[in-house]
């Protein structure tokens, strides 16, 4: 987490250096080079939930895990203001702040304790071994002798992500965050569309952001912490059932919210649509909660690097494939506007499918939880 915050530090303190020495504007590409250092944004999210994930019992993760969207969403929401006001001041005062912002957030990452020791601790007791020695006995050949060289580190880096991949319970769901991130990318889109479509002026159609992010900082915070909590006193001793049956809901009801964007005829059904959309914006919550307890301890730390690599993965493969989509619904005009959108329905009416052929098992320790069946 530390090497990530450190690398989009100095990929900042890059863009100040070009800005103040009055380097050619195109100079500022190459603050992306800095994010291998560590990642990025979608290295440190993961990270962060993992440490959740840790720190945290089976029972109340995924609540946990809503407070941690909903501080992020009031970032989100407070930041654009303050950086307008401070603009106001100087054009300097915004950026510093962000660095300052930045080195805190190294700080705070490097004294944070190590999490690892409370996931072995409720192993027994909160999480589920999965790997069985068949498993084990499928993975390749013994790694190289030499520990040290990149062989045998690729070599183990191949192992730990084939024990991942070869629980079929734990793979859909790793599928599932790939193309969850591929539709919900769609959205970057949303101001065009509600404008070109329907003839709303920018300034107005922006309004929608304000009123979609509004609505998701009340479901993380009240609405679905009281789902939550209602769901955990009829699966007490269930925790991976209500995860994936609220899993299961969320993700039909982004389904049908995307589905009703891209056929919407007047610009009230659109806003409708939206609003069935954030309806469902736990889904991601709910299946990170799911999968974490699906996966042992020692294992946590390559799922989430998996599941690091599957947002990356669809993000970049939304922004073209989208904008692609976006022009050529433009081009065909009507109802075709919606083309992003409908591609979007169509993803996650399959990944519904694959979050229904997920099956869990009555555990047999006598403590009620569910084990994932494997293939």
């Amino acid at each position: 987490m530390t090497l990530s915050f450190v690398g989009q530090f100095v990929g900042m303190s890059w863009v100040l250096i070009v800005c103040w020495l009055g380097l050619p504007i195109r100079a500022m590409w190459l603050s992306s080079l800095f994010l291998i250092v560590g990642g990025g944004s979608n290295v440190a999210a993961s990270v962060s939930m993992m440490v959740i994930t840790d720190s945290t019992p089976e029972i109340k993760r995924s609540q946990i895990f809503m407070y941690f969207n909903a501080v992020v969403i009031v970032a989100e929401i407070i930041s654009p203001p303050m950086g307008s006001l401070l603009m106001k001041q100087s054009l300097w005062v915004p950026l510093l702040l962000n660095s300052v912002c930045g080195a805190i957030s190294i700080m705070l990452s490097w004294y944070m304790p190590e999490t690892n020791h409370h996931a072995f601790r409720d192993q027994k007791g909160d999480y589920t071994k999965i790997s069985s020695s068949r498993d084990n006995e499928e993975l390749s050949g013994p790694p190289p002798e030499d520990h040290g060289s990149i062989t045998a580190l690729v070599h183990s880096l191949k192992d730990s992500m084939r024990m991942i991949f070869l629980q079929k319970n734990v793979a859909l769901l790793v599928l599932s965050f790939l193309i969850s991130t591929f539709a919900r990318d769609s959205m970057a889109f949303l101001l065009q569309y509600i404008s070109n479509r329907y003839s709303w002026p920018i300034a107005k159609t922006s309004w929608l952001l304000s009123f979609r992010a509004a609505a998701q900082l009340l479901q993380f915070m009240l609405v679905l912490p009281w789902i939550d909590r209602t769901m955990r006193k009829r699966f007490e001793r269930q925790p991976r059932k209500k995860d994936l049956y609220l899993a299961r809901i969320s993700i039909v009801t982004i389904t049908v919210g995307f589905a009703i964007m891209g056929i919407a005829p007047v610009v009230g059904l659109s806003i409708f649509g939206i609003a069935i959309y954030t309806a469902g914006s736990g889904f991601g919550t709910f299946a990170r909660s799911l999968i974490s307890s699906l996966t042992e301890p020692t294992m946590i730390g390559t799922l989430y690097s998996a599941l690091a690599l599957m947002n990356t993965l669809g993000s970049l493969l939304a922004g073209p494939m989208m904008s692609l989509a976006f022009r050529w619904g433009v081009n065909l005009g009507g109802a075709w506007l919606g083309m992003p959108y409908l591609i979007s329905a169509a993803l996650c009416g399959a990944m519904t499918m694959i979050m229904f052929l997920i099956r869990l098992e009555r555990s047999e320790s006598g403590l009620g939880n569910t084990e994932a069946g494997l293939a």
